[in-house]
C-alpha cells in the first residue's frame, strides 16, 4: 500500500500500528528499510522488462520519487 500512495506512507503506518497486538519499537525503521529495497527492487525489475520507454518512463519516475525521499 505504500509503494501505492507514498505521500500517505505516515498516515499508513499509524494505521497498521494502531492494530498490532505486538510490541515492535522499530517498526517504523523497519519499514522504511523494506519500501526503500523493494522500491530499488522494483527499479531494475521494471527497466528489465519489455514495454515502451513512455511506459517506463513514468514508472521508474514514480519509483525514483520515492527512493529520492530517502535522501
Amino acid at each position: 500500500m505504500i509503494l501505492s500512495s507514498p505521500d500517505r506512507k505516515g498516515e499508513l503506518i499509524e494505521t497498521y500500528k494502531h492494530y498490532m497486538d505486538f510490541n515492535y519499537p522499530l517498526f517504523d525503521e523497519d519499514a522504511d528499510n523494506w519500501l526503500l529495497a523493494r522500491t530499488a527492487q522494483l527499479y531494475v525489475i521494471f527497466d528489465k522488462r519489455e514495454g515502451t520507454v513512455e511506459q517506463k518512463k513514468m514508472i521508474k519516475g514514480q519509483l525514483s520519487k520515492i527512493i529520492q525521499s530517502f535522501v
